[in-house]
Protein backbone atom coordinates (compact mmCIF):
# COMPACT_ATOMS: atom_id res chain seq x y z
CA UNK A 1 0.00 0.00 0.00
CA UNK A 2 2.70 2.35 0.75
CA UNK A 3 3.21 2.71 -3.73
CA UNK A 4 -0.17 5.55 -2.20
CA UNK A 5 2.19 7.70 -0.89
CA UNK A 6 4.58 9.46 -3.58
CA UNK A 7 8.21 7.85 -4.27
CA UNK A 8 9.77 11.26 -3.49
CA UNK A 9 8.10 11.46 0.16
CA UNK A 10 9.32 7.83 0.76
CA UNK A 11 13.05 9.06 -0.35
CA UNK A 12 12.87 11.86 1.96
CA UNK A 13 11.88 10.32 5.43
CA UNK A 14 14.76 10.82 6.97
CA UNK A 15 14.92 14.60 6.36
CA UNK A 16 11.14 14.65 6.80
CA UNK A 17 11.27 13.41 10.53
CA UNK A 18 14.13 16.18 11.37
CA UNK A 19 11.83 18.25 9.76
CA UNK A 20 9.30 16.75 12.34
CA UNK A 21 11.56 16.69 15.88
CA UNK A 22 12.80 20.59 14.88
CA UNK A 23 9.58 22.43 14.02
CA UNK A 24 8.56 25.21 15.63
CA UNK A 25 5.25 26.30 17.68
CA UNK A 26 5.31 22.13 18.40
CA UNK A 27 6.28 19.10 16.62
CA UNK A 28 5.00 18.76 13.44
CA UNK A 29 5.89 17.88 9.40
CA UNK A 30 4.50 19.23 6.33
CA UNK A 31 4.47 17.35 3.48
CA UNK A 32 3.31 18.34 0.14
CA UNK A 33 2.69 16.19 -3.23
CA UNK A 34 1.79 13.57 -0.26
CA UNK A 35 -0.10 11.15 -2.18
CA UNK A 36 -0.44 9.54 -5.71
CA UNK A 37 -1.80 12.77 -7.96
CA UNK A 38 -4.34 10.17 -9.37
CA UNK A 39 -5.33 8.95 -5.97
CA UNK A 40 -5.43 12.56 -5.02
CA UNK A 41 -7.42 14.09 -7.82
CA UNK A 42 -10.03 10.96 -7.51
CA UNK A 43 -10.28 11.82 -3.30
CA UNK A 44 -11.06 15.64 -4.91
CA UNK A 45 -13.38 14.04 -7.55
CA UNK A 46 -15.56 11.58 -4.91
CA UNK A 47 -15.75 14.53 -1.69
CA UNK A 48 -18.90 13.76 -0.23
CA UNK A 49 -21.47 16.95 -1.29
CA UNK A 50 -22.46 19.10 1.86
CA UNK A 51 -24.88 17.47 3.63
CA UNK A 52 -27.06 19.17 6.42
CA UNK A 53 -27.37 15.81 7.98
CA UNK A 54 -23.54 15.76 8.72
CA UNK A 55 -23.35 19.51 9.67
CA UNK A 56 -24.99 19.49 13.26
CA UNK A 57 -23.25 21.02 15.56
CA UNK A 58 -22.45 20.38 19.63
CA UNK A 59 -26.11 22.69 20.20
CA UNK A 60 -27.81 20.80 17.47
CA UNK A 61 -28.16 23.47 15.12
CA UNK A 62 -26.97 22.88 11.10
CA UNK A 63 -23.72 25.04 11.14
CA UNK A 64 -21.19 25.57 8.36
CA UNK A 65 -19.31 22.74 9.22
CA UNK A 66 -19.74 19.02 7.54
CA UNK A 67 -18.49 15.94 8.55
CA UNK A 68 -18.53 12.48 7.35
CA UNK A 69 -16.81 9.66 9.18
CA UNK A 70 -17.55 6.58 7.27
CA UNK A 71 -14.79 7.44 4.66
CA UNK A 72 -14.70 3.74 3.23
CA UNK A 73 -18.22 3.95 1.83
CA UNK A 74 -17.85 7.59 0.34
CA UNK A 75 -16.61 5.88 -2.68
CA UNK A 76 -13.57 3.71 -4.29
CA UNK A 77 -10.88 5.94 -3.43
CA UNK A 78 -12.16 6.75 0.00
CA UNK A 79 -11.73 3.10 0.53
CA UNK A 80 -8.81 2.74 -1.42
CA UNK A 81 -7.08 5.81 1.14
CA UNK A 82 -8.49 4.30 4.53
CA UNK A 83 -6.56 1.35 3.21
CA UNK A 84 -3.33 2.73 3.11
CA UNK A 85 -4.13 4.76 6.48
CA UNK A 86 -4.42 0.90 8.35
CA UNK A 87 -2.06 -0.76 6.87
CA UNK A 88 1.20 -1.75 8.41
CA UNK A 89 3.64 -0.83 6.05
CA UNK A 90 1.75 2.77 6.45
CA UNK A 91 1.45 2.82 10.21
CA UNK A 92 5.47 1.62 10.21
CA UNK A 93 6.61 4.15 8.12
CA UNK A 94 4.60 7.06 9.70
CA UNK A 95 5.78 5.67 13.09
CA UNK A 96 9.21 5.63 12.06
CA UNK A 97 9.32 9.33 10.78
CA UNK A 98 7.73 10.69 13.76
CA UNK A 99 9.35 8.20 16.01
CA UNK A 100 6.75 7.23 18.13
CA UNK A 101 6.04 3.14 17.53
CA UNK A 102 2.72 1.11 17.66
CA UNK A 103 0.53 3.53 16.18
CA UNK A 104 -3.16 2.33 15.87
CA UNK A 105 -5.28 3.58 13.47
CA UNK A 106 -8.62 5.07 14.25
CA UNK A 107 -11.09 2.74 12.63
CA UNK A 108 -14.04 4.95 14.11
CA UNK A 109 -12.80 8.33 12.25
CA UNK A 110 -13.55 9.77 15.58
CA UNK A 111 -13.63 13.52 15.23
CA UNK A 112 -11.44 12.92 12.15
CA UNK A 113 -13.07 11.76 8.34
CA UNK A 114 -14.22 14.17 5.56
CA UNK A 115 -14.40 17.66 6.38
CA UNK A 116 -16.17 20.64 4.52
CA UNK A 117 -16.03 24.04 5.97
CA UNK A 118 -17.81 26.29 4.41
CA UNK A 119 -17.49 30.48 3.89
CA UNK A 120 -17.64 32.42 7.03
CA UNK A 121 -16.45 29.31 9.51
CA UNK A 122 -13.62 29.14 11.56
CA UNK A 123 -12.02 26.96 14.42
CA UNK A 124 -10.80 28.53 17.56
CA UNK A 125 -7.31 27.41 18.82
CA UNK A 126 -7.60 24.19 20.27
CA UNK A 127 -5.91 21.29 21.86
CA UNK A 128 -7.74 17.86 20.92
CA UNK A 129 -9.67 14.95 23.56
CA UNK A 130 -6.66 12.98 24.72
CA UNK A 131 -7.97 9.50 25.04
CA UNK A 132 -10.15 7.26 22.67
CA UNK A 133 -14.04 8.00 23.55
CA UNK A 134 -14.32 4.84 23.35
CA UNK A 135 -11.15 2.33 23.45
CA UNK A 136 -8.44 2.40 26.42
CA UNK A 137 -5.81 4.38 23.95
CA UNK A 138 -3.90 7.95 24.15
CA UNK A 139 -4.21 10.08 21.12
CA UNK A 140 -0.53 10.78 19.37
CA UNK A 141 -0.67 12.44 16.32
CA UNK A 142 -3.21 14.25 13.93
CA UNK A 143 -3.18 13.89 10.08
CA UNK A 144 -4.82 15.98 7.76
CA UNK A 145 -4.48 15.88 3.88
CA UNK A 146 -6.29 19.11 2.29
CA UNK A 147 -7.94 18.78 -1.17
CA UNK A 148 -8.62 22.28 -2.52
CA UNK A 149 -7.29 22.11 -5.86
CA UNK A 150 -6.18 26.27 -5.36
CA UNK A 151 -6.01 28.55 -2.14
CA UNK A 152 -4.86 31.91 -1.32
CA UNK A 153 -3.99 33.12 1.57
CA UNK A 154 -6.25 35.91 1.71
CA UNK A 155 -9.29 33.48 1.72
CA UNK A 156 -8.89 33.08 5.30
CA UNK A 157 -9.21 29.28 6.29
CA UNK A 158 -5.15 28.77 6.94
CA UNK A 159 -4.34 25.95 9.74
CA UNK A 160 -2.52 27.80 12.65
CA UNK A 161 -0.08 25.97 15.02
CA UNK A 162 0.89 27.86 18.37
CA UNK A 163 2.27 27.10 21.79
CA UNK A 164 0.77 29.26 23.55
CA UNK A 165 -2.60 31.34 22.69
CA UNK A 166 -3.60 32.46 26.36
CA UNK A 167 -1.03 35.46 26.10
CA UNK A 168 -0.84 36.85 22.96
CA UNK A 169 1.79 39.20 24.18
CA UNK A 170 3.93 36.20 24.70
CA UNK A 171 3.52 33.94 21.99
CA UNK A 172 6.15 32.32 20.48
CA UNK A 173 6.24 31.19 16.63
CA UNK A 174 2.81 30.41 14.60
CA UNK A 175 2.98 28.50 11.85
CA UNK A 176 0.32 29.57 9.04
CA UNK A 177 -0.30 26.81 6.74
CA UNK A 178 -2.05 27.14 3.37
CA UNK A 179 -4.73 24.28 3.11
CA UNK A 180 -3.60 23.41 -1.02
CA UNK A 181 -4.19 19.90 -2.74
CA UNK A 182 -2.14 17.12 -1.93
CA UNK A 183 -0.69 19.03 1.08
CA UNK A 184 -0.37 16.51 4.34
CA UNK A 185 0.04 18.36 7.51
CA UNK A 186 1.10 15.78 10.92
CA UNK A 187 1.53 16.62 13.70
CA UNK A 188 1.42 15.58 17.78
CA UNK A 189 -1.19 15.79 19.72
CA UNK A 190 -0.26 17.27 23.18
CA UNK A 191 -1.77 19.16 26.23
CA UNK A 192 -0.11 22.42 24.40
CA UNK A 193 -0.37 21.34 20.42
CA UNK A 194 -3.06 24.19 19.47
CA UNK A 195 -3.99 24.55 16.44
CA UNK A 196 -7.45 26.15 14.63
CA UNK A 197 -7.91 28.17 11.82
CA UNK A 198 -9.15 31.51 10.82
CA UNK A 199 -12.32 32.90 9.31
CA UNK A 200 -13.05 31.58 5.43
CA UNK A 201 -13.35 34.73 3.58
CA UNK A 202 -14.13 33.92 0.23
CA UNK A 203 -13.97 36.59 -2.58
CA UNK A 204 -17.15 37.24 -4.27
CA UNK A 205 -17.14 34.64 -7.42
CA UNK A 206 -16.22 31.57 -5.01
CA UNK A 207 -18.83 32.20 -1.71
CA UNK A 208 -20.05 28.53 -2.94
CA UNK A 209 -16.55 27.20 -2.47
CA UNK A 210 -15.40 25.62 0.59
CA UNK A 211 -12.12 24.38 2.37
CA UNK A 212 -11.95 20.35 2.19
CA UNK A 213 -9.74 17.75 3.81
CA UNK A 214 -9.62 14.77 4.94
CA UNK A 215 -8.57 13.90 8.54
CA UNK A 216 -6.98 10.90 10.34
CA UNK A 217 -6.16 10.57 14.56
CA UNK A 218 -3.18 7.71 15.41
CA UNK A 219 -3.07 6.30 18.99
CA UNK A 220 -0.90 4.35 20.83
CA UNK A 221 -1.60 2.04 23.70
CA UNK A 222 0.58 3.51 26.48
CA UNK A 223 2.27 6.64 26.92
CA UNK A 224 5.17 7.85 28.74
CA UNK A 225 3.47 9.37 32.13
CA UNK A 226 5.45 12.62 32.04
CA UNK A 227 3.50 13.14 28.55
CA UNK A 228 0.08 12.13 30.26
CA UNK A 229 -2.83 14.30 31.71
CA UNK A 230 -6.27 12.64 32.91
CA UNK A 231 -8.88 12.55 30.10
CA UNK A 232 -10.60 15.29 29.03
CA UNK A 233 -12.47 16.33 25.83
CA UNK A 234 -11.34 18.99 23.82
CA UNK A 235 -10.62 22.39 25.04
CA UNK A 236 -10.63 25.81 23.26
CA UNK A 237 -9.33 29.76 24.41
CA UNK A 238 -11.97 31.65 24.92
CA UNK A 239 -12.89 33.82 21.87
CA UNK A 240 -12.10 37.75 22.69
CA UNK A 241 -15.16 39.35 21.85
CA UNK A 242 -18.71 39.03 22.52
CA UNK A 243 -19.00 34.96 22.92
CA UNK A 244 -18.92 31.95 25.67
CA UNK A 245 -15.82 30.41 25.99
CA UNK A 246 -15.81 27.19 24.65
CA UNK A 247 -13.57 25.06 27.14
CA UNK A 248 -14.52 21.48 26.52
CA UNK A 249 -17.56 23.10 28.54
CA UNK A 250 -21.29 25.08 27.63
CA UNK A 251 -23.65 26.52 29.03
CA UNK A 252 -26.83 24.54 30.39
CA UNK A 253 -29.29 26.60 29.68
CA UNK A 254 -30.40 24.88 26.41
CA UNK A 255 -26.77 24.35 25.55
CA UNK A 256 -26.34 27.67 24.06
CA UNK A 257 -23.09 29.97 25.02
CA UNK A 258 -24.56 33.40 26.87
CA UNK A 259 -23.84 36.54 25.68
CA UNK A 260 -19.80 37.39 26.58
CA UNK A 261 -20.34 41.20 26.16
CA UNK A 262 -17.46 43.72 25.10
CA UNK A 263 -15.23 43.09 28.38
CA UNK A 264 -14.86 39.24 27.68
CA UNK A 265 -12.59 37.77 28.93
CA UNK A 266 -11.93 39.79 31.82
CA UNK A 267 -8.07 40.07 33.06
CA UNK A 268 -7.87 37.22 35.89
CA UNK A 269 -7.76 37.98 39.23
CA UNK A 270 -4.40 36.97 41.59
CA UNK A 271 -3.01 33.68 40.96
CA UNK A 272 -4.76 30.59 42.74
CA UNK A 273 -2.48 27.60 43.41
CA UNK A 274 -2.88 24.35 41.67
CA UNK A 275 -2.79 21.03 44.07
CA UNK A 276 -1.74 19.66 41.44
CA UNK A 277 1.47 21.57 40.50
CA UNK A 278 2.54 23.28 36.93
CA UNK A 279 2.32 20.13 35.22
CA UNK A 280 -1.43 20.91 34.95
CA UNK A 281 -3.45 23.17 33.64
CA UNK A 282 -6.84 23.84 34.06
CA UNK A 283 -8.52 21.99 37.30
CA UNK A 284 -12.20 22.46 37.83
CA UNK A 285 -14.90 20.47 39.01
CA UNK A 286 -18.85 20.14 40.53
CA UNK A 287 -20.63 22.81 37.78
CA UNK A 288 -17.54 22.98 35.37
CA UNK A 289 -16.47 20.10 33.58
CA UNK A 290 -13.58 17.73 35.02
CA UNK A 291 -10.20 18.45 32.91
CA UNK A 292 -6.15 18.58 33.53
CA UNK A 293 -4.14 19.50 30.75
CA UNK A 294 -0.32 19.91 31.15
CA UNK A 295 1.49 22.79 30.23
CA UNK A 296 4.68 21.71 29.86
CA UNK A 297 6.64 23.99 28.51
CA UNK A 298 4.52 26.82 30.00
CA UNK A 299 4.38 26.45 33.62
CA UNK A 300 2.94 30.02 34.26
CA UNK A 301 -0.20 29.34 32.66
CA UNK A 302 -1.72 26.84 35.25
CA UNK A 303 -2.94 29.77 37.05
CA UNK A 304 -4.08 31.79 34.37
CA UNK A 305 -6.23 28.96 33.42
CA UNK A 306 -7.33 27.99 36.88
CA UNK A 307 -8.44 32.10 36.63
CA UNK A 308 -10.14 32.02 33.77
CA UNK A 309 -12.07 28.71 34.86
CA UNK A 310 -13.50 30.77 37.57
CA UNK A 311 -13.83 33.97 35.38
CA UNK A 312 -16.27 31.57 33.65
CA UNK A 313 -17.89 30.34 36.47
CA UNK A 314 -18.87 34.18 38.11
CA UNK A 315 -19.67 35.07 34.24
CA UNK A 316 -22.02 31.69 33.24
CA UNK A 317 -23.06 30.33 36.45
CA UNK A 318 -23.37 26.62 36.22
CA UNK A 319 -21.66 24.45 33.28
CA UNK A 320 -22.17 20.77 32.74
CA UNK A 321 -20.13 18.06 31.69
CA UNK A 322 -20.49 17.43 27.45
CA UNK A 323 -18.79 14.39 26.00
CA UNK A 324 -18.77 16.26 22.23
CA UNK A 325 -16.09 15.78 20.34
CA UNK A 326 -15.25 18.54 18.03
CA UNK A 327 -11.86 17.94 14.98
CA UNK A 328 -8.86 19.10 14.78
CA UNK A 329 -8.45 21.13 11.72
Amino acid sequence: MLDRIQPSVRDRTQSLRSEFSTAQAFRHVVIDDFLDPDLCARLIQEFPAFDARNAVNEHGEVGRKAVFTDVARIGRSYAEFDRLMRSRAFLDWLGALVQIPRLVYDRDYIGGGTHENLDGQELDPHVDFNFHPLRPLHRRLNLIVFLNPEWQETWGGCLELESDPWRPERKGPRQRILPLANRCVVFETTESSWHGFSRIQLPGGRRNGSRRSIAVHFYTRQRAGIETAPSHSTIYVPPAHGRAPSVGIRAATGGRPGAGGPDWPPRPPDPIPLRTGARFLYYARRHLSFTLVSTRPHPDLATEVAARAVETQACYGRYSRTTTVMSSD
